[in-house]
């Protein structure tokens, strides 16, 4: 999958009722109030937890639960 600037976006990805985010060089995550973990950005190497690829938008991290 190509990379994708962030320069290239219309407009910021929004992510609602944040409780804690962590940021890496090329990507961020984002816990939100309701337990749910959702990431974004460069997802060469598995980083997002989405099962591969790049997003340009928040996804849910595939896997957790409790």
């Amino acid at each position: 999958m190509a990379r994708v600037s962030i320069s290239q976006r219309a407009s910021p990805a929004g992510v609602t009722g944040v409780k804690q985010i962590a940021v890496g060089y090329d990507h961020a995550c984002a816990l939100t109030m309701d337990g749910k973990v959702s990431c974004w950005g460069y997802g060469q190497y598995g980083q997002l937890g989405n099962g591969g690829g790049d997003a340009v938008v928040p996804l849910p991290v595939i896997g957790l639960g409790g």
